[in-house]
């Protein structure tokens, strides 16, 4: 846990050598718990899981921390549930109905096979169907899910009362002290989307944004070297697609060739590292039995 705390803060590591930090080795079932009330957990714990989300309420383990002294004990490992997190592990366990029915093989297959000819206004239906109750969902939180960062504060701040320490300094996330960092991205999927390409750049500039394009032709239109020299110069990013946006269904479907990336006439080269390891991390979870969403 003090190797997460450290990458995480970037804090100086001889304070926290201060505190004895335990975790009792927890075996059986994953499944669904709470550090404290807002906190919702996925893994292992030796206080006992819930099958789903809703009764995660019932395994409230912020009583369990205890130790003697400058000592921390906690029922479950820290770093295990904020891998799971992170890598989406609890799909696996806690997804029901119209998204369980969406996250499976046959589903997903059907819908990048019928995509290409649905015209957008159905297809922008079917997504709204797809998220009209995500508001109401407890977990992950709508739209964004705090729990990781929550878990990192809070077992600081455990390992702050233990230690006695009143102030810590850390390198803060973002630089000149930002309170957030945007990343914008824009798929250009149709002849219409690659002529809007560079009036959508004016836009961007006005409120001072530089983007990332993913170029995604899929044979549906031709993108010259002129192009991609038109997006570098303008200091945004330029990542090509040459299969399939069904990428993500696995490289066997689409013919995805790891940095291979189109455009490379008369010696421009348009191979994207950034692409080469999505697809080999992709390619990695899917291996390890991680649910990749379409």
């Amino acid at each position: 846990m003090l190797e997460t705390l450290l990458d995480y803060y970037r804090i100086a590591e001889e304070p926290l050598r201060s505190v004895c930090f335990a975790t009792q080795t927890a075996i059986g079932d994953l499944g669904f718990f709470q550090f404290g009330r807002q906190n919702i957990c996925y893994g292992r714990c030796s206080s006992g899981v819930a099958s789903d989300c809703a009764g995660s309420a019932k395994f409230n383990v912020q009583d369990g921390v205890h130790g003697p002294g400058p000592a921390i004990q906690l029922p479950f490992d820290p770093a295990e549930v904020i891998e799971n997190l992170r890598y989406e592990r609890y799909r696996q366990q806690g997804t029901e109905g119209l998204e369980q029915l969406a996250l499976s093989e046959p589903a997903r297959k059907s819908y990048y096979f019928f995509r290409r000819f649905l015209p957008f206004p159905i297809r922008r239906q079917l997504q709204r169907i797809y998220f009209q109750n995500w508001k109401a969902i407890s977990f992950p939180a709508w739209p964004v899910d705090f729990t990781v960062d929550n878990l990192h504060d809070e077992i600081l701040r455990l390992w702050l009362e233990a230690s006695g320490t009143k102030r810590l300094p850390f390198i803060w996330f973002w630089p000149e002290g930002a309170a957030s960092c945007l990343i914008v991205t824009h798929d250009v999927e149709t002849r219409a989307g690659r002529d809007f390409t560079f009036k959508l750049m004016d836009l961007d500039d006005s409120y001072g944004f530089k983007a990332s394009y993913q170029v995604i032709p899929e044979k549906r239109y031709e993108v010259q070297d002129e192009y991609v020299h038109g997006i570098r110069s303008r200091g945004c990013e330029f990542n090509g697609l040459p299969a399939s946006t069904a990428i993500f269904a696995g490289s066997a479907q689409t013919g995805f060739v790891p940095g291979r990336c189109i455009g490379s006439r008369n010696g421009t080269s348009c191979s994207s590292f950034l692409m080469t390891c999505l697809f080999l991390m992709l390619l990695i979870w899917s291996r390890c039995g991680a649910v990749v969403a379409p």
